[in-house]
C-alpha cells in the first residue's frame, strides 16, 4: 500500500530524488503512531526525506481518525 497522496500528481514529486525512501519513512511513521512512540522524530525523518505535510497528515489521519464536532440543534 502506497502512502503517497497521488502518484499521478507530478508537482508533489518535484525535487524528490527517492520516492521509495519517502514511502519507507511514512510507513515507519504509521507504525510508530500505532504504538505509543514519540512521533516527532518520525515526522522529522519523513520531512527530511521530502514528504509533504499532506502525506504526513494523511498517515496520522488513517491511524488516529478525524475529530468532528457534534452537531448542535
Amino acid at each position: 500500500m502506497s502512502l503517497l497522496l497521488s502518484p499521478s500528481s507530478k508537482w508533489m514529486n518535484k525535487g524528490r530524488e527517492d520516492n521509495e525512501l519517502v514511502s519507507a519513512k511514512l510507513e515507519a511513521l504509521r507504525q510508530a503512531a500505532q504504538r505509543t512512540d514519540n512521533l516527532m522524530p518520525f515526522i522529522l525523518e519523513a520531512v527530511r526525506a521530502y514528504a509533504i505535510l499532506g502525506e504526513v497528515c494523511g498517515v496520522l489521519r488513517k491511524v488516529f481518525g478525524e475529530y468532528h464536532l457534534p452537531a448542535l440543534v
